[in-house]
Order: C-alpha cells, then sequence, then structure tokens
C-alpha cells in the first residue's frame, strides 16, 4: 500500500471515530477514535465470580478498516490472573470487582487481539474504575511475527477518586498486546476498558494533516493550469 492510501485510511479513520461512538458501561473518558476502522474496545466489568483464573471480557468490538485485515486470532481476547487463589470476587461497586486475598498485591495481564496491518503505531487507551487505591498499570508488551515491543506512557491522567486512565504508545504496531495490572491489598478493581487504534501519525492529528494536503493541492492548481495553457 503506497503513503497516500495510508494516509486516505488514517483521514477517513479520523473522520468516522469523530461521528461513531460506542459507550460502554461508565466509562468517563472515551477515546476520539473509539468506533473508528481499524479499533479495538475490550472491557472487563467482573459483574460475577470467576470460575478460572482466564477470564473473557464482558464486552468486546473490533471494528476493521479497508476489510483486507485480519484480526489476531492466536488467542480470543482475556484476562489472565496470575492465580485464581491469589483473588476473590466482591461486589465492588455494586456490579462487581476482584480484590487480592492476601496482605501482599495480585496481578494480572489482559491479554488483547488486535488488528494486523501495516500502520505502524498503535496507540492504546486504558481506563481503570477501582475503589481504595488505584490499581497500577505497566508494563505494556506487544507482540507481532517480529517478536515483543515495549509499549511507552504518555500520560496518566486521573478522573476522580474511583477513575483514572493512562495513554500509551507502541511501535512497531503489534498483532496482539499484554497489559499488566497490580491491585494492592484492600483496593477493589471494578472495571478495565481498553481501547486501541492502528494510525499514522497521531490520531488527533490525522485530519489536521489531510486539510494541510488538500490546502496545498488547491494552492498549487493555479500554477497547474497555467503550465498546462503554456
Amino acid at each position: 500500500m503506497r503513503l497516500w492510501e495510508l494516509i486516505k485510511l488514517a483521514i477517513v479513520a479520523s473522520i468516522v471515530s469523530g461521528s461513531v461512538q460506542t459507550v460502554v458501561a461508565d466509562l468517563t473518558m472515551p477515546p476520539s477514535y473509539m468506533g473508528g476502522p481499524l479499533t479495538v474496545q475490550a472491557e472487563w466489568e467482573f459483574s460475577s465470580p470467576f470460575v478460572s483464573s482466564a477470564i473473557p471480557p464482558d464486552f468486546f468490538l473490533s471494528i476493521p478498516g479497508s476489510g483486507v485485515e485480519l484480526l489476531y486470532d492466536g488467542f480470543d481476547t482475556h484476562i489472565d490472573l496470575d492465580s485464581a487463589s491469589n483473588w476473590i470476587w466482591t461486589p465492588g461497586d455494586g456490579n462487581g470487582g476482584i480484590t487480592p486475598s492476601g496482605s501482599t498485591p495480585a496481578s494480572l495481564g489482559a491479554n488483547v487481539q488486535n488488528w494486523i496491518d501495516i500502520l505502524p503505531i498503535k496507540f492504546l487507551r486504558i481506563e481503570i474504575t477501582y475503589q481504595g487505591q488505584p490499581p497500577l498499570i505497566g508494563p505494556v508488551i506487544g507482540t507481532d511475527g517480529s517478536g515483543p515491543a515495549a509499549a511507552t506512557p504518555v500520560g496518566h491522567f486521573p478522573v476522580d477518586g474511583n477513575h483514572y486512565y493512562e495513554d500509551w504508545v507502541i511501535k512497531p504496531n503489534p498483532d496482539w498486546e499484554q497489559i499488566q495490572i497490580t491491585v494492592l491489598p484492600g483496593s477493589v478493581l471494578d472495571e478495565i476498558y481498553v481501547n486501541t487504534i492502528s494510525a499514522v501519525p497521531e490520531p488527533s492529528s490525522v485530519l489536521l494533516v489531510g486539510l494541510c494536503l488538500s490546502g496545498a493541492v488547491i494552492a498549487s492548481l493555479p500554477r497547474w493550469l497555467k503550465r498546462k495553457r503554456n
């Protein structure tokens, strides 16, 4: 795929994602790209007691781009608890949650499928709903055919006393990623929301790039027409 085709796909992703939003539970800060092409959404509410250390999402949505991309199928999106015995289910905020069973922190890995495509960057937003001390996010590791790729945190953004989110970037763009989350004793993890997008460049600047390209084409038209007349 040529660079111009990549840019067109990214522009379409930006425009569509500005108008399509899929609302899940009490997600407080959805990213602007949510619901656009080449995005993935995964949500865990822990609304009922877990039956094993592998927990499927309560909600999962993957939206293709041009239609030729394949969703990674090495596994279905799920959480791996470090050990089921390290956790107990609790009513949490009223909709359910999980908390360490002992006096030491417990951790889990959220394994999220991605689109397999040629765009160079993966953007992630991870939002946590909790009670007590905020759970810790990281590391985040992406994996594709060429091996693992470490993610870089962009920022940590508290929303209120029960919600916060973090933005991360993975380059090169992985086929799937694992998000490690650690919960401190006495605290409750109520919900996890993961949003991802394959992108080039930063999603918020894609539309600006498209407008600049359009402006450059329009500005060059008089010179092109003059050359054609001559």
